[in-house]
């Protein structure tokens, strides 16, 4: 692994941890962190150990944070709630059954 991509790799989760870290519902930028996470499953097997543990328990906040029942009213934007649901449905379909029965990652 070139040392450009290890660089990425670690400002990749700095950021979708800061993101994490400072999430509102009304934020409008939940997808910049859709977009670090992907780039993170992108390059899965280029990361440390240490680094997709990193990357796991910041995955286990993201579904603490969609286990939360936001009273959103009709008015409200909701598209930073649908965002987070995208980045949990991609952390908890990580391995898809394919037609043949064999798993394959995402």
């Amino acid at each position: 692994m070139s040392n450009n991509l290890a660089q990425e790799l670690e400002s990749s989760l700095k950021s979708y941890s800061i993101y994490l870290e400072y999430w509102d519902i009304q934020s409008g930028d939940t997808f910049l962190m859709r977009g670090e996470r992907e780039f993170l499953q992108e390059h899965l097997s280029d990361l440390s150990e240490a680094q997709q543990q990193r990357m796991n328990e910041l995955d286990q906040k993201v579904l603490a944070l969609l286990a939360v029942d936001y009273q959103l009213s009709e008015e409200d934007d909701d598209d930073d709630l649908t965002t987070l649901q995208m980045i949990g449905d991609r952390i908890q379909g990580r391995f898809v059954p394919k037609s043949n029965g064999k798993i394959i990652k995402l």
